[in-house]
């Protein structure tokens, strides 16, 4: 008989608006932190990617027309890798809730 007076109270304790608020305001927060996530990524490729072609010795893409077809196929597969590696690095971080 007690067991079933505090079971009953544990089920009236949480009203299932308060849950479902909780989840909106969950969800709304898990999305802007991936906005915030992937805009500030962005931006560090973009910015290291112009940071790396000002400071090549050399002008980079007068380096890229000097390569043979399999030298900039190698350097495509390295790149393409680089890009599954850093989705598999930050995939907990793009899962929803």
């Amino acid at each position: 008989m007690m067991i079933e007076k505090l079971l009953a109270y544990h089920q009236t304790l949480v009203s299932p608006e308060f849950v479902e608020r909780v989840m909106q305001r969950i969800e709304k927060r898990f999305k802007q932190r991936s906005m915030i996530l992937g805009l500030f990524t962005l931006l560090g490729i973009v910015t290291g990617s112009i940071g790396f072609l000002l400071l090549w010795p050399d002008n980079f893409l007068g380096y890229l027309n000097g390569l043979d077809q399999s030298s900039l196929l190698l350097l495509s597969v390295l790149l393409v890798g680089f890009g599954a590696f850093m989705v598999w690095l930050m995939n907990d971080e793009f899962e929803s809730p």
